[in-house]
């Protein structure tokens, strides 16, 4: 099951979702093109189940009801239901946001690939890997440039670029690029254990290069283009092993005088600062001259004394 289309925590959860929600009174079927990966399809009901692979692939291609497909250089989704929203039936929102928004996700983390022109699009699937992580090279072919088979050589050259002045650039290897099942114009390949440093990545497509010389645009030839990329050292082994130390902690307890409580034992924690009490004794010195009633004294004073002057006709 794709991603976007899992409307629980796990995958059979998912599906036994999908069974209870309610029914479509209609919807739009059609025969799946070239490329596309049918999601859902409709069967009649009463309908027997093909019971060869190849019958049941045929028929899902041929009653498509929800399909994907990568055309161009974006993705498209095709749902042939305008009544979602009778999912929000006794759950109100909860799955028919859940599913219209893991779409907008999915389609919206389609990484753009910027090197090239209308005809290829080249690139890695992100900018920065660690040494340690696998390099994932793509090249997306556009509708005018004809489709590539499992035999076709195509592949992506990988170069470490120089660190310092003198140096040369550093061919690291040539990564074969395969079109995938599902989507026959998306080349990709992968390598591992690149060293660190600045890369860029060049396209050899032998079985294109003629075709593409002749539709070349104003960019030029995008076999001359080149993406860039970089690798990072490895993490830590402090990043990479997240587990707790518990034998150095027991130990830092014991030398300060504490102890180690895990989340089973947190319940004796809570029952000794609950237990515990503290008596504290604090001293506060009130200045005489500070006090608001010496103040308020000093004032009804002055003005009694004043008031008696007047009474009595003095100035």
């Amino acid at each position: 099951m794709v991603p976007f289309l899992r409307m629980e925590s796990t995958a059979d959860l998912s599906l036994e979702r999908w069974t209870k929600l309610p029914d479509h009174f209609w919807g739009v079927v059609g025969k799946a093109k070239e490329g596309a990966v049918p999601l859902a399809f409709y069967r009649a009901n009463g309908a027997d189940i093909p019971k060869s692979p190849d019958a049941l692939r045929s028929e899902e291609r041929d009653n498509a009801l929800m399909v994907r497909q990568n055309y161009g250089f974006g993705r498209v989704l095709f749902v042939g239901l305008e009544s979602t929203w009778r999912w929000r039936f006794k759950t109100g929102d909860q799955y028919h946001h859940r599913f219209w928004g893991q779409v907008i996700r999915w389609a919206a983390t389609d990484k753009p690939l910027i090197t090239g022109d209308e005809n290829i699009r080249f690139g890695t699937r992100e900018p920065v890997y660690r040494q340690d992580q696998e390099v994932e090279f793509v090249a997306r072919l556009g509708e005018k440039l004809k489709k590539p088979t499992s035999e076709s050589l195509m592949g992506a050259r990988a170069i470490r670029l120089p660190t310092k002045d003198g140096e040369k650039e550093q061919v690291i290897g040539l990564i074969p690029l395969r079109p995938n099942e599902f989507r026959p114009r998306e080349l990709s390949g992968s390598a591992r254990d690149l060293p660190p440093g600045e890369y860029v990545m060049e396209l050899v497509l032998p079985d294109l290069a003629d075709e593409l010389a002749a539709k070349a645009g104003p960019a030029g030839d995008p076999t001359k283009m080149r993406a860039k990329f970089k690798v990072l050292p490895p993490d830590s082994a402090e990043m990479v092993e997240l587990s707790p130390n518990w034998p150095l902690m027991e130990e830092i307890a014991a030398k300060s005088g504490g102890q180690v409580y895990t989340p089973e034992t947190a319940d004796e924690l809570i029952e000794k600062l609950e237990s515990r009490s503290v008596t504290r004794e604090t001293r506060e010195v009130n200045r005489l001259w500070q006090s608001w009633w010496t103040l308020i004294l000093f004032l009804v004073l002055i003005t009694t004394e004043w008031g008696m002057r007047k009474w009595v006709g003095l100035p």
